[in-house]
């Protein structure tokens, strides 16, 4: 007597990691760790490396300046935090390549107008443009590009290669920036 197993039940292929790992869907993870470090001018380490040269020609570089200064950045970052609430909406309803480029795009627009700022308020402005579109939004966004590509079984290790590859794409950010 045999037992027929229906094919939906069947074990699964039991291949190598290697091959498995070959046969891997790797773009999404790689554009979603390279979002990730491009949230870089929006985060702190990237504000800091801006910041005294900033107060300095803003002439907020004595105590009460960075007083004012670290108001600013606190709830910069704060009201920049409210980015995130749409962007899982938006992922729910328009192509994540879109929202990958317009929060790209925000996010430049957000760092030319730091560029261009001229007294406090400016300042506050772009600090929430940066903070938000930056450290917020795009954080969101590169997080979301990988989960939504992959089923429940590959979402582990997709998140898992993820991880890995952020922390080497910052850190050659960090050293290419700071290495003028």
């Amino acid at each position: 007597m045999s037992i027929d197993v229906e094919p939906a039940l069947a074990l699964p292929e039991s291949r190598p990691l290697s091959q498995r790992l070959l046969q891997f869907g790797w773009a999404p993870i790689l554009v979603g760790a390279m979002a990730m470090a491009a949230t870089y001018p929006g985060r702190t380490h990237g504000l800091g490396m801006v910041t005294e040269p900033l107060l300095a020609e803003l002439k907020m570089a004595d105590a009460d300046g960075r007083v004012l200064y670290a108001s600013l950045n606190f709830w910069g970052t704060m009201i920049g935090a409210l980015f995130c609430l749409p962007v899982g909406w938006l992922f729910d309803r328009y192509d994540r390549r879109w929202i990958l480029a317009g929060n790209l795009v925000l996010l430049g627009l957000s760092v030319w107008w730091m560029s261009h700022v001229e007294n406090w308020r400016q300042l506050f402005v772009g600090l929430i443009l940066t903070r938000g579109f930056g450290q917020s939004a795009l954080s969101v966004v590169s997080i979301t590009i990988v989960a939504k590509s992959f089923d429940a079984r590959q979402l582990g290790l997709a998140m898992a290669c993820y991880a890995m590859l952020c922390a080497p794409f910052h850190l050659v950010l960090i050293k290419g920036v700071g290495g003028r």
